[in-house]
């Protein structure tokens, strides 16, 4: 499906692959870098999404309705921590309407949805 493939099998975008898949020879992967310069609301649209901090206005992350199942999100600020808050009795890590700290630096965490309502967050923490 892609006019100029960069190897044998090149997809793009979103996209499921139904069936059986047989791959012989190296399978490349990666996933996107969302630049974000504020505070946001983080949304379905981010999942699998590499969120990077550009700006110290970025500091926040709100949760505000649960995201749907096998949501997971990665963190990075390289230069500012950045809070992830839960809403409307959200879990993280354990603690209702809580607040995680990801620690700036060059390594991740990751927000990973384990059940309804109820967020992790591994990584990099303060």
């Amino acid at each position: 499906g892609t006019a100029s493939p960069d190897e044998k099998f090149h997809v793009e975008g979103d996209t499921l692959i139904k069936g059986d898949l047989t791959v012989s020879g190296a399978l490349k992967g990666g996933f996107g870098i969302s630049a974000k310069s504020a505070d946001f609301t983080l949304s379905y649209s981010e999942n699998g999404a590499l969120i990077n901090g550009t700006s110290n206005a970025f500091d926040q992350i709100s949760i505000s309705s649960d995201l749907g199942a096998d949501f997971n999100a990665s963190v990075l600020h390289t230069g500012n921590n950045v809070d992830i808050v839960a809403s409307s009795s959200m879990i993280i890590n354990g603690t209702v309407d809580g607040t995680v700290t990801v620690a700036s630096g060059y390594q991740p965490a990751t927000i990973v949805r384990v059940t309804t309502n109820t967020y992790a967050v591994f990584g990099n923490l303060v």
